[in-house]
């Protein structure tokens, strides 16, 4: 990509990860523990890193991989609804757009509004669940109560997660790890040699 375009490509895919409900729904509620926020930082660097410097094609079927293998890593969360896919797919067309200097996909990414709503939400659910939660491991509700609450709080979640894209339903929880060498791996996994070897890690 020449790097007058660079710019609006990094700002587009930036949107898009912003707009993406189930990453921001795993920022917002913390699912990947207290640095949440620094690892999506950390993803989108990532990203950037995979489309402006990695060799070879750019393929929506490789990022999807990797977005979820992300989405697992660091923040303990799957998608079943093929949003990963559909991000995937929109920001492989998005750099092709934006090399070419069609900047059209970027310019409207970030026009598209933001699923604060969603995220609010979710926030008050994720909060509502964690007090309940805790509230039963006190004694101060019964087992019964907390698993009626935790049904509802999953049925409300799953009709909050609609958005600007598709949206994913994850599992909260903190693995423990070493995310950099994780993120280090990815990379090197995905970065085939002169002769179009790939080196499998450990």
């Amino acid at each position: 990509m020449p790097e007058e375009h660079a710019g609006a490509f990094k700002e587009g895919l930036a949107g898009l990860l912003n707009r993406w409900t189930a990453l921001q729904l795993a920022i917002t509620n913390e699912w990947g523990g207290a640095e949440s926020v620094q690892k999506g930082e950390a993803m989108r660097e990532e990203l950037e890193d995979w489309f402006l410097r990695r060799r070879g094609g750019k393929y929506a079927e490789d990022l999807e991989e990797l977005l979820v293998e992300i989405l697992g890593d660091d923040f303990c969360v799957q998608c079943e609804d093929g949003s990963p896919r559909e991000v995937a797919h929109i920001a492989c067309v998005m750099f092709e757009q934006t090399a070419a200097g069609d900047y059209t996909t970027a310019r409207d990414i970030c026009a598209k509004p933001l699923p604060r709503e969603h995220l609010e939400r979710s926030k008050r659910i994720e909060e509502d669940r964690r007090w309940t939660a805790g509230a039963a491991g006190n004694g101060e509700s019964s087992s019964e109560d907390g698993s009626d609450g935790e049904m509802m709080d999953a049925d409300d979640l799953a009709d909050g997660l609609a958005a600007a894209f598709n949206t994913g339903q994850g599992v909260g929880g903190v693995e423990g790890g070493d995310d950099d060498v994780a993120r280090a791996t990815r990379r090197g996994h995905t970065e085939p040699d002169d002769d179009g070897w790939c080196t499998v890690t450990r």
